[in-house]
Formats: structure tokens, C-alpha cells, sequence
């Protein structure tokens, strides 16, 4: 089952407006896997708190769902700032990661 989804570019515009979006429907009808997590990463210089903070906002302005769920799925999220370009970096977000849901 998968336990964790890593988001690579998820500062971007389709993160916000679509994927999260999405991710909170599911989680409003309970089709999530129990445990599971998302961690967001781009080449950004944010924090996990700074990443919760503008899906937050994010999720008010292109979803419907319950705010209790918006909350929910806000607390699923970290982030990790990596450079998709760098292998290692890619390494360290998914196949180093024996939870990752991506597998090299």
C-alpha cells in the first residue's frame, strides 16, 4: 500500500490549483491509505511550516471541502527543498526512502 507520495515542483501552480485540491476529495471521502503522507519538494527555500501555510491558503481559495478535511490534510504535508536536476537530490526525496510510493 502506498504510504507516502513525494510531489516534486510542489511550490507550483498545478499543486495548488489541481493536485491538492484532488487530495483533499479523496481525504473528504476517506479513500486515503491509512498513514499516508506527502512530501512536497522544489527548488524553493521553504520550511514544512511555510509549505502547510500556502497549501492552506491554497486549499480556501480552489476547494469545497470540509475545513476539518482542509485540516487534515494540511497536517499530512512536509517539505523538503531539493534541485530535480541533482541526482542525489531525487535519491534523497524517493529511493532512499523505503516508504516512498516513487521507486527508482
Amino acid at each position: 500500500m502506498i504510504e507516502r507520495m513525494v510531489l516534486l515542483g510542489a511550490s507550483g501552480d498545478l499543486t495548488s490549483r489541481l493536485l491538492m485540491p484532488a487530495v483533499a476529495q479523496l481525504a473528504e471521502a476517506d479513500l486515503l491509505p491509512p498513514g499516508f503522507t506527502i512530501v512536497g519538494s522544489a527548488n524553493t527555500d521553504w520550511s514544512t511550516e511555510d509549505f502547510r501555510h500556502h497549501i492552506f491558503a491554497e486549499l480556501e481559495k480552489h476547494s469545497t471541502v470540509a475545513a476539518a478535511t482542509r485540516d487534515a490534510v494540511v497536517r499530512i504535508l512536509s517539505f523538503q527543498p531539493a534541485d530535480v536536476t541533482r541526482t542525489e537530490d531525487v535519491r534523497r526525496l524517493t529511493i532512499d526512502n523505503p516508504r516512498t510510493a516513487i521507486r527508482g
